[in-house]
């Protein structure tokens, strides 16, 4: 089975922020400015995902449903062998911006594939969504939960992003179990008692009955409007999107500043091939520690907030690299 993807590579940043204020002369210092990245995109606390597995019903009648009305979104992830009873709903939920993943072409433990019945399960199930939505899927669920280091190499060759690996993210996310027995309450705990600089993953297979140990909708609805209230707080996206920003900022770093301009190193940027999958616009947000006022203006700019004496500039690396700001307004 031939691939979808090559293994093309490409370098993804060497990234300079141009910093300049009204005094050119005499720019504002490094150590004055303080400048890191954000832990979370548009400078929000925390960030949480919702992730639903395998294919049922429930996915588009329900689950859907309750998400789009409160413009929120979340990843389903299908094995692809029992999808074409469900095409319709899956495409729609495509077409409205919901991510459609892959879980294998057949739910198999792929630990113990061979690599012949490995390199099928991801490739079909790549190939049958891809033809259903048009688009390259971007993320992988493990069925079972089970890997390995030889099957996560050909993972990666397929896919961009997977729940539960790499390893280097073992500390850096929470996964949990929606199951029948959850509540609104733990769920609201959940949330309250996560580590903000942890990526928080609800991982269930339906509701009402349908899919593996499906979660009470009612419940599920009265979180989403708890997460509605707080979403100026919590960055509530679809797995791709959280997973895109958590790999560039693990892995660019600010290495120098001087005379307004600050370098970040790409060399520990794991190769990815973004252009690939069809990403076009790669959001990142600078935090930057200081209480004057300043204006900040560019192409690439997303947005700007103000909060607790800090800035909080979202821009898109995919348009441009540089901010250029001013003192005052």
């Amino acid at each position: 089975m031939n691939r979808i993807l090559k293994g093309t590579q490409f370098s993804l940043l060497f990234i300079a922020i141009l910093l300049t204020n009204c005094q050119i002369e005499d720019p504002v210092p490094i150590s004055q400015l303080n400048v890191n990245f954000s832990k979370w995109l548009f400078g929000h606390n925390t960030a949480l995902s919702f992730t639903w597995d395998d294919c049922n019903p429930s996915h588009y009648k329900i689950i859907y449903p309750l998400f789009k009305e409160r413009n929120l979104f979340c990843s389903f992830f299908v094995n692809t062998n029992s999808i074409k009873d469900y095409n319709k709903g899956y495409k729609n939920m495509a077409l409205e911006g919901f991510e459609i993943g892959s879980h294998t072409h057949n739910h198999k433990d792929i630990s113990i594939l061979d690599n012949d019945d490995l390199v099928f399960e991801l490739s079909e199930s790549q190939k049958t969504i891809n033809n259903l939505i048009g688009e390259i899927p971007k993320s992988f669920v493990h069925p079972f939960n089970n890997t390995s280091i030889e099957s996560d190499k050909l993972v990666f060759d397929y896919y961009l992003f997977s729940r539960w690996s790499p390893k280097w993210l073992s500390d850096k996310r929470e996964i949990i179990t929606l199951v029948e027995n959850t509540t609104l309450v733990s769920l609201i705990n959940l949330v309250k008692q996560n580590n903000s600089s942890r990526w928080l993953i609800l991982a269930g297979h339906g509701v009402d009955g349908l899919g593996y140990r499906p979660l009470n909708s009612k419940e599920l609805k009265s979180f989403l409007d708890y997460l509605v209230f707080h979403r100026k707080d919590i960055w509530i996206d679809k797995f791709e999107k959280i997973a895109l920003f958590e790999e560039i900022r693990e892995f660019v770093k600010i290495t120098s500043a001087s005379e307004g301009l600050i370098v970040i190193d790409d060399t520990n940027l794991r190769t990815v091939r973004y252009s690939e999958f069809g990403i076009e616009s790669i959001p990142i947000t600078i935090e930057i520690s200081n209480s004057l006022k300043y204006t900040f203006y560019g192409s690439n700019i997303l947005d700007v907030s103000f909060k607790n004496n800090n800035y909080y500039v979202t821009i898109d690396l995919a348009v441009n690299n540089i901010i250029n700001y001013h003192l005052g307004e």
